[in-house]
């Protein structure tokens, strides 16, 4: 049309297309802005602490016994560190078991720690405490195991585990289990 072509026309389609620009990239610019505010002041997603850490070591807990409960040994090899190490007692021996990752014996003692052996967690909250130790940190969850032993009814016991993961790499470092009293 005539009218399109009059310069009046075209200097405000220019001057349209310059606003256009400038708005779109003012509002990409503000969107990753409150991203970014919201994912440091959202409580428990991605909180970051001196360490650089964003893992939340409760998740990390979690996801490791929902694991174990479901009998998952690959993810639950995937949440342990390369050094990680657990130790626990025999639920009917009381003797003391480990596994430990740097000489290889953690997935049979995965595997023959779980034979027989129902678990549950613990409470409404299983997880009782989490406490920063600087470099990592450390979670205290309640669950129940029952142990079958040969014809016998399973056995009932409360038990307790001391989870401690490092903040470098968001990783499980140490599981202590123990009976609870």
């Amino acid at each position: 049309s005539v009218l399109s072509r009059t310069p009046f026309c075209e200097s405000q389609h220019i001057h349209f297309n310059t606003f256009f620009f400038f708005a779109m990239a003012s509002g990409v610019a503000l969107a990753v802005v409150v991203g970014l505010l919201l994912r440091f002041i959202t409580p428990g997603v991605g909180v970051r602490d001196e360490a650089g850490s964003s893992v939340d070591p409760k998740e990390v807990v979690t996801q490791y016994m929902n694991a174990r409960i479901a009998g998952n040994l690959t993810e639950i090899m995937t949440i342990l560190s390369e050094s990680a190490v657990i130790s626990s007692a025999n639920l009917v021996l009381d003797t003391p078991e480990s596994g430990k990752m740097v000489d290889s014996s953690m997935k049979t003692y995965l595997e023959v720690s779980a034979t027989g052996v129902t678990i549950q967690l613990d409470a409404v909250q299983p997880i009782q405490q989490t406490v920063d130790k600087g470099n990592s940190w450390e979670v205290l969850m309640y669950f129940i195991a029952w142990k079958k032993v040969g014809y016998l009814s399973p056995m009932f016991f409360r038990m307790q585990a001391i989870f401690t993961i490092s903040k470098k790499i968001g990783k499980i470092d140490r599981i202590v289990v123990t009976k609870r009293k």
